[in-house]
């Protein structure tokens, strides 16, 4: 495995074309001024290990960033947001080749204050658990984040990666949990049925909306579903599709939907294109270590709208969820519910916290 360049990724990324500036200058203007970001990633150099990272994470787009420190993030925001008071719940990088409890020390350590630190949680052996729990009792920690594939291999059901003990102490703390299902929302609705009634006071931010990718048939009745239970909640992280937000807004309302962008994997531009042999496929305006140089070139082609920043097509996707959910209702419904996505639902349930 080669090097990963990730301050050329950077520097490369955080140049907006001019398509992105009328984008900005469009959308800015109609945010809030004040801004939390519910889900974002964060390490330091010393964090970050090439050789521990598993080709399997190397090869896949999630590794294009493995260093995140809290400079770079401030830089994001004065390219992206400038003009924004932008708070951020910060945690580590989930994938493998990350010191994810010496990222969760420095973010305590390090994150400004107006901040949030959010844990990361293993639970492969006991004295993982025991850290976890540790990490999660320390004041300065508002939440705590875990995911299926943080030791390289996957796990199939969310209870092997937050075991009860860990659910327990954050429904004890009231610190609320960032849930990566192992499986798309509509393969996991169970799952996600059977915790929430199981720990009802344990808040459950589904992170990217529940990984539901698209509207399918059932999405209305499963967020349906969701919305009986006052303990479940949405981000809207890497979430570009109109009609998964609207249908959140309309069946879970818009006090349970949290503004997410999944930094630094929000600076990524690039499209999917049906690839006649391997299926659904990601093309990108920049070669990057996971990029097939062969498959890039033979189907770069395919796209043929200016690439931008996932950032934007976020961003777009909650401003026209908010307008199609509103519908017929008063038109100053927009800025109200903008404000709790963007800041108001955050605020609430962290603060307590912070």
């Amino acid at each position: 495995m080669q090097r990963i360049d990730y301050e050329s990724h950077y520097d490369q990324l955080l140049q907006l074309s001019e398509h992105e500036e009328e984008i900005q200058a469009r959308i800015l203007p109609r945010l809030p001024e004040s801004i939390i970001d519910v889900h974002v990633h964060a390490s330091d150099h010393q964090h970050y290990s090439e050789t521990a990272m598993t080709e399997s994470v190397y090869n896949h787009m999630m590794s294009t960033f493995p260093v995140t420190t809290l400079e770079h993030s401030a830089r994001i925001d004065d390219v992206l947001m400038p003009g924004k008071d932008v708070r951020k719940a910060r945690f580590a990088h989930a994938y493998s080749g990350i010191d994810h409890f010496g990222t969760t020390e420095y973010l305590i350590n390090e994150s400004p204050q107006k901040d949030y630190v959010f844990s990361f949680g293993l639970s492969d052996t006991p004295e993982q658990i025991e850290r976890t729990i540790d990490d999660l009792r320390v004041d300065r920690v508002s939440g705590l984040k875990m995911y299926y594939l943080a030791n390289g291999v996957a796990k199939s059901n969310l209870y092997d990666y937050f075991p009860i003990p860990i659910l327990e102490t954050a429904q004890e703390l009231e610190k609320p949990i960032v849930l990566h299902l192992p499986h798309s929302l509509y393969n996991s609705t169970e799952e996600v049925l059977e915790l929430a009634k199981t720990m009802p006071d344990l808040k459950i931010i589904l992170a990217h909306m529940g990984l539901a990718h698209v509207v399918r048939p059932d999405l209305e009745k499963i967020m349906g579903q969701f919305a009986e239970h006052r303990n479940i909640l949405a981000d809207t992280s890497q979430v570009n599709d109109t009609g998964i937000i609207s249908t959140a807004l309309k069946t879970m309302g818009p006090e349970k939907v949290l503004f997410g962008t999944d930094e630094p994997l929000n600076l990524l531009r690039a499209v999917i294109y049906d690839n006649p042999d391997l299926g659904p496929r990601l093309l990108t305006d920049y070669p990057f270590h996971w990029v097939d140089p062969e498959e890039h070139s033979k189907y770069i082609h395919l796209n043929t709208e200016p690439f931008i920043h996932s950032h934007w097509m976020q961003l777009d996707a909650i401003l026209s969820g908010v307008r199609d959910a509103i519908g017929n209702k008063p038109k100053r419904l927009e800025d109200d519910w903008l404000q709790m996505i963007f800041n108001d639902n955050t605020q609430a349930l962290l603060d307590q916290n912070a």
